[in-house]
Formats: structure tokens, C-alpha cells, sequence
């Protein structure tokens, strides 16, 4: 079992590797001591409050987690015994699901949303945030598609309106004459 479960270890922290997943902390101004890494079971819903970030009862909190590449480009890697060794193994409370808009957009609309409720439902599971980034790389210009970024988080959002695990990235890396 041990031999098993280290081969299954150093295969997901190779495959992490090999995608360039990026390690990130969302903090605040708050120094360390203040703040704890929060799970969506026990501080419910994140908000905003001064400069930081603070659950349900107001207390301030950090996330700390790992990024998806492309939903669609790599599969294999939104699952939950990936993303529960993230959680247990890396104290990571957050994991932000990339969904290329182009992708979603040009290619094939119905699979690109069914790899993003299997990442939302394997984060769940995993007791940790969801980040759900609509990422505008190619097109660069957040208004060529609002209509179908509009439509993906009306989606999301009717599907998961009582989840307190969400969080949205409404529009990554506008660029060019945005």
C-alpha cells in the first residue's frame, strides 16, 4: 500500500510539474499570524472586507492552492485523488480551474463545461475553493464574448448558487487594445 501510494505521489507531483501548474497564496496586508488557511466546511462564504479576505463570521482568512492549465487540454489531471493530495498532502485550500474562453467558445461548448463541473465537483470533494477563471488569452478582448462568458457563469452560478466554495475570475489576461 505505502509503495503504491508513493508511486501515485510522485506521479501527481510529476504530472504538476510537467503542466507548470503555479503555486500561489491569495493573502491580504494582514500580517501571517492573523489569518488561518480557511476550507469552505468550516468558514463558508469568502467576501471582501477591507483589503482582505474574511468567511462567513468575519474572521480574516488566505487561501493558498494550485492553478489548472487549459480544462480542455489536459483531462487527465481535473480528478479527485489529484486534487485530495493537493488538499491533505500540500495544505492547499483552493484550486482555480482554467476554462480557455476561446475553447469554450470555438470548439466543442458542452465538454469544456462538463470538465469544469468535474473539477468543481472534485474540489468539493476536496473541501477546498474553487477559483473559476474565464481565461481570455487568444482573444484578449473581454467584449468580443461576453454573451457566451455571460451564459458559461449563469450556468455555473444556477448549478452551484448555494456552494459556498466558488469564487469567480470573471475575465484573466485581457490584453491587447483591451
Amino acid at each position: 500500500m505505502l509503495k503504491e501510494r508513493g508511486v501515485m505521489g510522485k506521479k501527481i507531483f510529476l504530472s504538476l510539474v510537467h503542466l507548470c501548474v503555479m503555486v500561489f497564496c491569495i493573502g491580504s496586508s494582514v500580517r501571517a499570524e492573523e489569518v488561518y488557511t480557511a476550507r469552505p466546511s468550516v468558514n463558508g462564504r469568502l467576501h471582501v472586507e477591507g483589503n482582505g479576505l474574511a468567511d462567513a463570521s468575519g474572521q480574516m482568512v488566505q487561501l493558498r492552492g494550485v492553478s489548472t492549465h487549459g480544462l480542455t487540454w489536459y483531462p487527465d489531471y481535473v480528478n479527485e485523488n489529484l486534487f485530495r493530495q493537493v488538499s491533505e498532502v500540500w495544505n492547499c485550500n483552493m484550486i482555480r480551474l482554467a476554462m480557455y474562453a476561446s475553447i469554450y467558445c470555438d470548439e466543442d461548448r458542452e465538454t469544456s463545461y462538463s470538465q469544469m463541473k468535474k473539477g468543481i465537483e472534485a474540489a468539493i470533494k476536496a473541501d477546498t475553493y474553487v477559483l473559476v477563471d474565464w481565461h481570455m488569452l487568444e482573444k484578449g478582448n473581454p467584449n468580443e464574448q461576453v454573451n457566451e462568458a455571460k451564459e458559461f457563469f449563469d450556468r455555473i452560478t444556477s448549478e452551484y448558487r448555494d456552494c459556498p466554495n466558488l469564487i469567480f475570475e470573471i475575465c484573466n489576461e485581457p490584453n491587447g487594445p483591451a
